[in-house]
């Protein structure tokens, strides 16, 4: 196997959503032979496409996330034909706009467009799994946490089903003596500890809701939320290094150098967690921390064996494993000997994803074993609008704040339903152009056991 790659490159950071590409590392499963020689003319191509379009790309992303739908969408009829500017708009849809609409399997579709299928053919066994056998995730790396002081877990950013499994993860280490938390694209803010709770300022990426509640959810297990993203205006560069020197650095100056014995888990995306080589000469965040601090730390990657918009674009070994039955859950893989299924030497666990099942037009996930439960919207949400926005927040919480769930719904069809924990929310309906079509207060029983 190789690694794949969200097109030529994904965005990593959007500081201010629109300003500049700046490229984020391939989504590993396995280490990479060195790039060929046009990988990074890809890139600078990419970029220099991204900069032409900025301007446009600033006034689709305005408003609210229906208005940057529609805007992006908008744009995406502009450039019909034009792959390059497709693949700079479709990437905006798949990692930003779409997953803050609940629309996640929009999402896979328009990440698929802009990837393409694996180039790993289609297995005729296991090619590798013989002897494995699945287990539960969250509890088999809870365990594999042990002593370890870091645990570094990926996400692919266009699915927050991974972003659900790390917020489950969260109590797991909590409970193990965890007490750091490190986010990727995080932003500095000096008022989010006594807040509790993040706002759009938080990040680019934290505007999703569920990235959002993975921020919130950690503050209130009491962690220390700790950004070690690189500056907004940090040039990258030739090349990866950069980049990930200086998160590796920010995490060793900003936890390690007041807290030696700091127990963190840190949430990154794609190939950021690797502790091989990206290519000869080329490392990673996770080999950098590891070089300078000599922790090192158990790494665990969501994105090689997870769904996709359709089969033909999963990875081979995960097609072969969901198909017998082997991922009802989210596990990881174990030998009779207690060893770790990896298809990458520089990753530690690997976790297995179900496809997704939904109710009430949501994925079963969302549940997340319990935490969550529908609240039905009802006909007529958006009333005279053709399409509205439904989000809610905690009541305690400000207007500010970046929702706890939000969905589209449209006129005509039945609305998804919010899935919301235990609390009293006010579930506020608006249009595209942010208008307000109606506010009410809703209290979430506990759910069921």
């Amino acid at each position: 196997m190789k690694i794949t790659r969200f097109g030529p490159v994904a965005i990593a950071c959007l500081a201010g959503l629109v300003a500049g590409a700046q490229t984020a590392p391939p989504a590993a499963t396995a280490p990479a032979p060195p790039p060929p020689a046009a990988a990074q003319s890809d890139v600078e191509r990419f970029n220099l496409t991204a900069r032409q379009l900025s301007g446009k790309l600033h006034r689709a992303l305005s408003g609210n996330a229906l208005a940057q739908m529609q805007g992006l969408q908008a744009l995406e009829a502009e450039y019909a034909g034009d792959d390059r500017a497709l693949e700079v708009i479709r990437t905006r849809l798949a990692q930003l706009v779409l997953p803050r609409l609940g629309d996640y399997a929009g999402a896979q579709r328009y990440a698929d467009l802009v990837d393409g299928p694996p180039k790993n053919g289609s297995p005729s066994s296991s090619s590798g799994l013989d002897g494995y056998s699945p287990t539960g995730a969250l509890q088999a790396i809870a365990d594999a946490a042990g002593t370890r002081q870091v645990v570094m877990i990926n996400e692919a950013h266009h699915v927050p089903q991974h972003r659900a499994f790390t917020l489950q993860l969260l109590a797991a280490l909590r409970r193990k003596g965890f007490t750091y938390f490190a986010a990727e694209t995080l932003s500095p803010d000096p008022g989010l500890a006594q807040r509790g709770y993040p706002t759009p300022e938080t990040g680019a990426y934290i505007q999703e809701p569920l990235y959002g509640d993975l921020v919130r959810t950690a503050l209130r297990l009491g962690y220390q939320v700790v950004p070690y993203e690189v500056d907004a205006d940090f040039q990258t560069g030739q090349g990866i290094e950069p980049r990930e020197r200086e998160q590796a650095r920010h995490l060793v100056e900003r936890i390690f150098q007041k807290d030696p014995k700091a127990r963190v888990l840190v949430h990154a995306g794609y190939s950021h967690i690797l502790k091989s080589a990206a290519s000869p000469g080329s490392q990673w965040m996770a080999a950098y921390f590891k070089e300078s601090t000599g922790i090192d730390p158990l790494t665990v990657s969501q994105v090689g064996m997870t769904e996709h918009s359709a089969p033909e674009f999963e990875h081979p070994l995960y097609r072969w494993a969901v198909e017998r039955g082997m991922v009802a859950e989210p596990v990881v893989l174990k030998s009779a000997t207690g060893a770790f299924w990896s298809s990458s030497p520089g990753i530690d666990i690997a976790v297995f994803h179900p496809r997704s099942r939904y109710e009430n037009g949501r994925p079963t996930w969302l549940r997340m074993g319990g935490l969550r439960t529908p609240l039905p919207l009802g006909d007529g949400i958006c009333s005279q609008a053709p399409r509205c926005l439904v989000k809610a927040r905690p009541v305690q919480e400000g207007t500010d704040a970046v929702p706890i769930d939000q969905v589209a719904a449209e006129a005509g069809k039945p609305a998804p339903a919010l899935l919301l924990p235990e609390g009293e929310f006010i579930v506020r309906v608006e249009d595209a152009q942010g208008k307000l079509i109606s506010e009410r207060k809703e209290k979430v029983p506990r759910p069921p056991a």
